[in-house]
């Protein structure tokens, strides 16, 4: 759907922005919520022009909840999640589980052995003969298969600092099936292959993390922002970590973030809101509240520095800020300013660092870096043309920000950005699946799904001078945290 119209005089396209609001209301109009008395959020929208629905169920637990020495056990969670229930995922759970529970004894006294540097020939023989034999029990992928078969299509979740979330779309005479199989994936799981899964997650942090050295700078960086702080670890865990996890440890986990009080379920799409709610009480209405742990909680250091890393790879420039948290009133600004900074061949640093100096092959923008529950990081991210180097594109990128500090934007400026943003926020309300990850979120971070078409209608009253402000506040020389990578020898 197109939300401007374009008035052609003298060979020039204006943009002329419609009043969005009468959307908005009918959008908030087509919205049904209710909250089970277990605390489990629902949100319901119903949007007819297809037999179709998307479901997303949002966790609120990510990487900064986790202990230091457990990283990365969200996103190991997220893999488990997949693997069954004691009715799905196994052709027999009561011969199952007692190998499932040798399996864990064998792993606790492989990792004392190997700890005191004993022979573990034995006990290794032995684990594998049962992992073998638990094996045989295994339907693998049931719980994916079962919802596939129906119609289902983007099966797939999630995991990052904030939030895990799950999701998919089907048909919408299937929502019942999916509503069965999710309240019994979260209220009976079982971590079956769990040591398998583990080596999976290693391979995916080798070639995520350890061959990719833009994100071991990022991951660095965030280290020097937030030192022992919870967005200072990286999501997909430490590799000692990740391979000293057991699945008591994980269901220890499972058991504080995953009670009904702490989901928020997304249903979006050809549904009958009535129904929905009978539904929700006949499969998730019988599981308790949990006692809810306390949050998580960090503060943005305000100091200077910078890390450094050499390796086999291109040049590499980062330059970034700390922010503030979601709800803070400059918010929205900082946003539009990461537009103005980079998006599109208008934005400022292409305008400067790409084709004006040529400093640079791309440049890029993201605030909220890695989350927006706590204070975060405002980030701007630059490749060097051959020849440059790092730190001549952190001076260029530093002069560019000062100059939103020390000028108003002109309000054609504020204009092209906003819409731009504003199309960005309208589009993915156009998909079931883009509304139930947003009506999930603002009601899970924000306490009130809302807050989404207040923060719409929040973007248009802001001004040129609101810019500004939030740019001094940003972009201060005495926070600036630089990543470099140079070549080896450099």
């Amino acid at each position: 759907m197109l939300f401007c119209v374009f008035v052609v005089s003298q060979s020039r396209a204006i943009a002329a922005p419609i009043d969005l609001r009468p959307y908005w209301q009918a959008a908030q109009a087509q919205i049904d919520d209710f909250q089970l008395p277990n605390g489990l959020q629902f949100i319901v929208m119903q949007r007819p022009q297809a037999p179709v629905v998307s479901v997303l169920t949002y966790a609120a637990v990510g990487g900064a909840d986790e202990q230091p020495g457990q990283t990365g056990i969200a996103h190991f969670l997220e893999h488990l999640a997949f693997k069954g229930t004691t009715t799905i995922g196994t052709r027999n759970y009561a011969e199952e589980a007692p190998l499932l529970t040798e399996l864990d004894q064998l792993n606790r006294q492989l990792q004392q052995a190997q700890a005191k540097g004993q022979d573990a020939t034995a006990l290794t023989q032995r684990f594998q003969a049962v992992q073998a034999q638990a094996a045989q029990y295994v339907r693998q992928n049931e719980f994916g298969q079962r919802l596939e078969n129906a119609g289902a299509i983007g099966l797939n979740a999630t995991t990052s600092a904030d939030a895990t979330t799950y999701f998919c779309s089907l048909p919408a005479q299937q929502l019942e099936l999916w509503m069965a199989l999710e309240a019994e994936r979260f209220r009976q799981p079982v971590f079956r292959e769990f040591f398998e899964e583990k080596a999976v997650i290693l391979e995916e942090r080798r070639q995520r993390l350890d061959n990719d050295p833009v994100s071991q700078l990022l991951e660095a960086l965030k280290a020097k922002a937030f030192p022992n702080q919870p967005y200072g670890r990286p999501v997909i865990g430490e590799r000692a970590d990740i391979a000293a996890l057991d699945r008591a440890t994980v269901q220890q986990f499972f058991q504080q973030y995953y009670g009904p009080n702490n989901l928020t379920i997304a249903i979006v799409g050809d549904v009958d809101p009535a129904q929905v709610r009978r539904w929700a009480n006949q499969y998730f209405g019988a599981e308790p509240a949990r006692p809810l742990p306390p949050p998580s909680q960090g503060k943005a250091k305000p100091q200077a520095g910078t890390v450094t890393i050499k390796a086999r790879s291109q040049p590499w420039a980062i330059v970034a800020y700390p922010m503030p948290a979601a709800r803070d009133p400059d918010q929205l600004a900082m946003q539009l300013l990461a537009e103005v900074l980079s998006r599109g061949r208008r934005s400022r640093l292409y305008q400067t660092l790409v084709e004006g100096d040529r400093l640079v092959l791309s440049a890029q923008a993201f605030p909220n870096f890695p989350g927006d529950r706590l204070p975060s990081l405002f980030v701007i991210s630059a490749s060097p043309r051959p020849g440059i180097t790092p730190q001549t594109v952190v001076q260029a990128i530093t002069a560019t920000v000062t100059e939103l500090q020390q000028q108003p934007l002109s309000q054609a400026e504020l204009d092209r950005v906003r819409n731009q943003l504003r199309m960005d926020l309208l589009q993915g309300l156009e998909s079931n699946a883009g509304l139930a990850q947003q009506l999930a979120e603002y009601q899970a971070e924000a306490g009130d799904w809302r807050q989404l078409f207040r923060d719409l209608e929040a973007l248009e009253q802001i001004t040129p001078l609101d810019l500004q402000r939030a740019a001094r506040r940003l972009f201060q020389r005495d926070r600036q945290l630089v990543g470099q990578i140079l070549g080896e020898g450099t």
